[in-house]
């Protein structure tokens, strides 16, 4: 009997700011198989682990987000979300400000 992928919702929200912590939900579904552990892919290189996560993106632009839902037996349910993040991280570097001294500048 081949194994039954856990069934589960999540709660992702569709859009935030750079910068902006976002929470992100999930849980099990009761009529479906156990989950025993959360794994989220946040489509920016970062990944954590647990039904409730939070993340903050630190570039505007959209990221596929990636939830696997481990069960017994190993077996495994997937869902995909879209988030749009817009705005950006105010930086103090000020390039008009870091110059080379004179003396260290090419003739």
């Amino acid at each position: 009997m081949k194994p039954v992928p856990p069934a589960f919702s999540a709660s992702v929200i569709d859009t935030a700011k750079t910068g902006e912590s976002t929470r992100l939900k999930a849980e099990a579904v009761d009529a479906g198989a156990p989950v025993l552990q959360w794994q989220w892919d946040f489509g920016d290189g970062v990944a954590d682990e647990g039904a409730s996560v939070e993340h903050t993106y630190t570039s505007a632009g959209q990221y596929q987000v990636r939830l696997r839902a481990v069960g017994v037996d190993g077996s495994t349910g997937e869902k995909e979300f879209t988030i749009a993040i817009s705005g950006s991280i105010p930086t103090r570097f000020l390039p008009e400000l870091k110059r080379r001294p004179k003396e260290l500048e090419a003739p």
